[in-house]
């Protein structure tokens, strides 16, 4: 296994910090449920190695995004009070306004049907969406 750069430590210690391995672990657990319900999900979650993950998905990302200066700048703002609530209350926010985006898509298919007159196409692209989260 190759060394890692200073670069690349702290990335990791970012993520960390921010909590993304969790988030990110959350998003997919909703996600294999959605699509296979708990028996996919238990299968594929035995394989997820999260350290894996950060290598492979993480570090890449934020390496092409931000320079190491801006990286350092950020687990100051982490660890930081403000930087730590926004850790706490981001799940919160994230679920929201996925709730509160679900509800104005909802408005939107009513406003369509309305208008068009097509309300069958409309509750089936409704339910479709639904049936996909």
């Amino acid at each position: 296994m190759k060394r890692l750069t200073a670069k690349q430590k702290d990335i990791i210690k970012l993520v960390k910090i921010q909590k993304s391995e969790e988030f990110t672990e959350r998003m997919l657990t909703e996600l294999l449920v959605a699509i296979g319900g708990e028996a996919l999900k238990d299968k594929i979650m035995r394989y997820l190695d999260v350290n894996e993950m950060i290598m492979e998905c993480y570090i890449p990302a934020f390496s092409s995004a931000f320079t190491h200066a801006d990286i350092k700048g950020l687990i100051n703002f982490y660890e930081g009070h403000l930087g730590q609530k926004l850790v706490r209350v981001n799940p919160t926010i994230q679920k929201v306004s996925q709730e509160a985006g679900m509800e104005y898509a909802s408005k939107v298919m009513m406003r369509i049907n309305e208008s068009s007159g097509q309300e069958a196409e409309g509750r089936d692209i409704l339910r479709q969406a639904q049936q996909d989260d």
